[in-house]
């Protein structure tokens, strides 16, 4: 079981957009590079709102790496791929343009942090719904962060069964309670972990007399932040409902999208063009292979956000298998390293159906 808590640093690289950035101006689909190369290419990039130096570029790239967006060899992950095609429906070019997150891109990003981070966010969330608000000035003198932290080893050391997974954790917690975090450190330690927050629409940010305030954010007389405490209201909820794959659900509740759940008879049509030309997007060559985790979380994506209807990867996948066997020739899986269905390969014949009208 993967600890879902990423130690950040830097907080000038917590905005996710810095990842759009990376994946656009500094990397390729498939032509590895250094990481130095990478992050030297992400600190020559002006932005307004925000000044990277060589060394916050270099975590910027760790991080992204850790997110599962660029590979050790500074290509894109299969989740960059899934940005990227989102991207190209937003048409940004200037650099700063990619901080400012299209709905889309909130609920494709939040999907990605909840998956990397999602034990800090909740217990941020947690603590701060109940407290209301909490300066600046408090977060970074106080043992806010440096609590949850421990908090998050404790409870996964109880949830992990490897015994030298357990042993980290424990060590991670008696050296953070024998050394707390200091001021400059929580200034990256804290800050990069709330900021993202204020991007998704979970936490305000306000400056009131030069100090600057997180509270809940309330969007038409509702709170985003207090909706996730309820649909995540600990760390074991989070890790059963993502073994269900209830991603998605979760997000258009902490949204109130009042999404629609998939219906085969009503929108299975829809569907199956949507993963027509999901393929064509997401596939490389000359394999002509796709991944099926890129072609769902697009799909899922765009749905819950243009249309309302919420799809999961198990809805997804049903739908491959009846397509498949309704075009034994025209379809076919491949397989990953651990024998899981994970590509598929489609015809253009059945590609060119993607313009037109499918039968049921």
């Amino acid at each position: 079981m993967d600890v879902r808590l990423q130690l950040k640093t830097h907080y000038q690289i917590s905005k996710p957009g810095i990842f759009s950035v990376i994946l656009r101006k500094c990397t390729s689909p498939s032509q590895s590079t250094y990481p130095e190369v990478v992050a030297e290419r992400l600190a020559k990039i002006h932005f307004s709102t925000i000044a990277l130096n060589k060394e916050s570029a270099k975590f910027a790239v760790v991080m992204a790496q850790s997110f599962g967006f660029i590979t050790r060899n500074m290509f894109w992950d299969w989740r960059g791929h899934v940005i990227n095609i989102l991207l190209d429906e937003t048409k940004k070019e200037e650099p700063a343009d990619f901080l400012k997150l299209t709905y889309t891109e909130k609920i494709i990003y939040l999907k990605y942090y909840m998956e990397a981070d999602g034990a800090t966010i909740i217990e941020i969330c947690k603590k701060l719904n109940s407290k209301g608000r909490i300066s600046r000035s408090e977060l970074l003198s106080s043992e806010f962060i440096d609590q949850i932290f421990i908090d998050i080893w404790e409870t996964y050391r109880q949830l992990i069964d490897n015994l030298s997974q357990k042993t980290q954790l424990r060590e991670n917690i008696r050296k953070l309670r024998s050394k707390s975090y200091t001021y400059k450190t929580r200034i990256h330690k804290a800050l990069a972990h709330i900021e993202p927050l204020v991007d998704f629409d979970l936490v305000a940010r306000t400056e009131v007399k030069h100090e600057i305030i997180f509270s809940p954010k309330f969007t038409k007389n509702y709170s985003p932040m207090d909706r996730l405490t309820q649909e995540l209201d600990s760390i074991e909820t989070l890790e059963k409902r993502f073994s269900e794959y209830q991603h998605f659900k979760i997000i258009s509740n902490i949204y109130n999208l009042h999404s629609v759940d998939y219906n085969p008879e009503l929108h299975s049509e829809l569907l199956r063009k949507e993963i027509l030309r999901t393929y064509l997007k997401a596939r490389t060559e000359p394999s002509r292979m796709a991944s099926i985790a890129i072609i769902s979380d697009v799909i899922s994506a765009k749905m819950l956000s243009g249309k309302r209807i919420l799809i999961e990867r198990p809805d997804i996948e049903k739908e491959l298998n009846r397509l498949k066997s309704k075009n034994t020739r025209d379809v076919h899986f491949h397989v990953d390293m651990n024998g899981k269905k994970s590509f598929i390969v489609l015809s253009d014949e059945l590609c060119n159906t993607a313009v037109m009208p499918i039968n049921k």
